[in-house]
């Protein structure tokens, strides 16, 4: 007891204080939309096409059963035991299921149970990433001045990224919070004049830990050991580095251990599906990255998209400056910023989610930037942190003013559910075509619109009874053999209207644009061609109505506000022919290439 009054007694109260503000106001700006794309009555699977899939492996995890091995390890275990214990909580709290007539528990009232679900996990998530704002105030409070701590943590707060990925239930968020707790650690091993006998020991296992724990979440985390070598090179004893070196890995080898037991319990499920992932990043996503930049240009509009133009100028050119300056953390965390934007820059999928580890080290940047350029004395250095504030606030891209836009996205309707409802309301007795299958893309028009994959019979099923309007897709006899952006659906079939989002249309675009006739893709760019001068020939020339024109173009950015356009047939369309060569859908924005 007198240890922990003793501990107590050491809290710096008014950086205790600072930093757990900080913390609510991040959290509660997260909380507002969180509840964006969950299951509901009239759509039973959420938005977001990863939380399905995360979510069901979870319940392979029985932490009760001391059960962690669940078949699956694309990622560490960590995060889907977090999220089988945060889920068994909401299904405890949150209420039992309503039954029908027969006890059994309906369609509709199991999507409603598993979204209460989804929202336990990202409430995981959400507080990960109010977290990760605490740790940035935490690890510079001491390195520059307050004001200057406090606008780094702010700039995590507010970055559009870090923002929008807190909302969802993945492992990114959780993976980055684990991260920073290893940096934290680790940077407390720099000497400083307030402790006069630090227990090295017990930092360096904390670090290791940390590190494991990360990587028990998202394998890349243990890349946190990197720093933790770094700062022992920097800092500590030749006579004792090689120990506590060896500590720190130990530490970081047995958290990953405990957390992922699967690689010694499931060795051969384990290493398949880590060589799967390992692969598959170097592979390539079918067409969502095919015709774009390298990954080490692609990321820098990743980076200031997520975080900010301003921002990441100013955190690359403050962790520079501190680097130039000798500064050991700087040294430390740009060790690690240079060897993760190296691994992410060399593969071919580009998710702007790769980028968020590397957001809180810019944010440590930017604070030192604004701090040194506070203490000078000349007044034209003041420029650097009036800049800082307009970055922060959104000037130029990313900040709070992107992050407000965003999150008031996810609070309203979605452009899906406002197509489905435009539909319902002028599609009554007639018909709608989809240009591929059905996924988390298509405006609901029957509740099992966005189940996940592979397609079966059950998805024909389930098209086939939707009515008011009723819902179609061309295939073929052999529906193994259909394909997507089939111009029969234009041509023969010819319903009412037909529908397709961004994400169906904007990658194959780009590749036309940029990809070349020798494109592994040329044979599905060639069908979204031919689709497109079926559908000006026999439909209106341009879209009746578009949902969602003002979302973002990254991918995964654009989960929570895709483009969907409606197109409607010609009244006589076997007569109406304007004998155009068009390549593409008319009047639809042309998908950038960052």
């Amino acid at each position: 007891m007198s240890g922990l009054q003793d501990a107590l007694a050491r809290v710096d109260r008014k950086a205790f204080l600072i930093g757990f503000l900080l913390f609510i106001a991040a959290l509660g700006f997260r909380i507002w939309g969180i509840g964006w794309g969950l299951p509901n009555e009239n759509r039973h699977y959420s938005y977001h096409p990863d939380e399905t899939v995360i979510l069901g492996y979870s319940q392979q995890v029985e932490p009760a059963k001391f059960d962690f091995t669940p078949g699956f390890y694309n990622y560490g275990t960590l995060y889907l035991t977090t999220l089988r214990v945060a889920s068994d909580l909401a299904s405890a709290y949150g209420g039992s299921p309503d039954l029908d007539a027969d006890g059994q528990i309906s369609e509709t009232e199991s999507a409603l149970a598993i979204g209460k679900m989804h929202m336990a996990g990202r409430i995981v998530s959400c507080l990960a990433g109010a977290g990760i704002v605490w740790l940035v105030w935490a690890m510079m409070r001491r390195r520059v001045v307050t004001f200057a701590a406090i606008l780094g943590a702010a700039a995590v707060a507010v970055a559009p990224g870090m923002v929008v990925h807190s909302r969802f239930q993945t492992v990114d968020v959780l993976a980055v919070f684990f991260l920073v707790c290893s940096l934290f650690w680790t940077l407390r091993l720099i000497p400083d004049e307030s402790e006069s006998d630090p227990p090295l020991m017990k930092w360096v296992i904390l670090a290791g830990v940390f590190a494991g724990l990360s990587a028990g979440v998202k394998y890349t985390g243990i890349l946190g050991l990197f720093p933790l070598a770094g700062v022992l090179v920097m800092s500590c004893p030749k006579e004792s580095r090689l120990k506590l070196l060896a500590a720190g890995i130990g530490a970081g080898i047995a958290a990953f251990l405990i957390t992922t037991p699967g690689i010694l319990l499931e060795s051969e499920v384990f290493w398949k599906d880590f060589k799967y992932e390992m692969t598959h990043t170097q592979e390539g996503h079918g067409t969502v990255f095919a015709a774009t930049s390298p990954g080490f240009i692609y990321h820098l509009a990743n980076l200031t998209y997520g975080f900010g133009t301003l921002l990441t100028l100013m955190g690359l050119v403050g962790l520079v400056w501190a680097g130039i300056k000798k500064q050991p953390w700087a040294i430390a965390v740009g060790l690690f910023a240079v060897v993760y934007y190296f691994l992410i820059g060399r593969a071919d999928i580009k998710f702007l989610r790769y980028t968020l580890p590397l957001m809180p080290v810019l944010a440590m940047g930017f604070a030192w930037m604004v701090s040194e350029a506070h203490k000078k004395e000349n007044q034209y250095w003041k420029v650097v942190g009036f800049l800082g504030i307009l970055g922060l606030g959104g000037m130029v891209s990313g900040g709070l003013g992107r992050s407000v836009i965003m999150s008031s996205w996810m609070a309203n309707d979605d452009p899906r559910d406002e197509a489905a409802d435009w539909l319902a309301t002028n599609g009554e007795g007639k018909s709608v075509g989809l240009v591929s299958d059905a996924w988390f893309y298509t405006p609901p028009l029957y509740p099992q619109t966005g189940a996940t994959r592979p397609f079966s019979q059950q998805h024909i099923d389930n098209m086939r009874a939707a009515y008011s309007p009723t819902v179609t897709q061309h295939l073929p006899l052999d529906v193994t053999k259909r394909k997507a952006w089939d111009s029969l659906l234009a041509t023969d079939d010819q319903p009412d209207f037909i529908v397709y989002s961004s994400f169906e249309s904007d990658d194959l675009k780009r590749i036309k644009q940029h990809g070349g006739p020798d494109s592994p893709h040329a044979g599905a760019v060639q069908d979204y061609l031919d689709f497109g001068a079926a559908l000006v020939e026999h439909y209106e020339p341009s879209p009746v109505q578009v949902f969602g024109s003002d979302g973002p173009m990254i991918h995964d950015m654009m989960y929570i506000r895709p483009r969907i356009l409606i197109w409607q047939k010609k009244q006589d369309s076997s007569t109406t022919s304007t004998g155009s060569s068009t390549a593409s859908p008319q009047s639809e924005e042309q998908a950038t290439t960052p």
